[in-house]
């Protein structure tokens, strides 16, 4: 069961490169490489996107406190608050299935909240 996701891969992979017809590049259109050109092709102002500028803070701080509580729970559960590690590792993953449930909640209402009429009307105009 699973091996099956790797299988898949591997055949799917197979045919990308059977099928997919690869054109090499013309190196005198491409230029040369700079890192610096790369690094400012990435940024992003978060003053000019207010929705980046706001999405990757929040999204750093979420997956750094899972990061965290999942590094750190068990040996707080352990250490400070006595659990042998068997019932430690069952409330790990408790708290693990809790904040799931809680996290896929909260993103169904937020965004059943978040501006709906705004947000059909930024697709109907989509691509700019």
């Amino acid at each position: 069961m699973f091996l099956l996701p790797g299988v898949f891969a591997f055949v799917a992979l197979g045919l990308l490169i059977a099928f997919l017809p690869d054109r090499p590049a013309d190196r005198a259109a491409l230029g040369p490489f700079r890192p610096l050109d790369l690094l400012r092709s990435l940024w992003v102002n978060p003053f000019a996107h207010r929705d980046f500028g706001w999405a990757f803070p929040g999204r750093f701080l979420i997956f750094t406190g899972n990061a965290f509580k999942l590094t750190f729970g068990f040996y707080v559960i352990t250490d400070r608050l006595g659990y042998s590690p068997t019932e430690a590792v069952s409330l790990v993953f408790t708290a693990t299935l809790v904040v799931t449930c809680g996290s896929l909640v909260t993103a169904t209402i937020g965004g059943w909240l978040s501006r709906p009429a705004a947000a059909q009307e930024d697709l109907r105009r989509w691509p700019r």
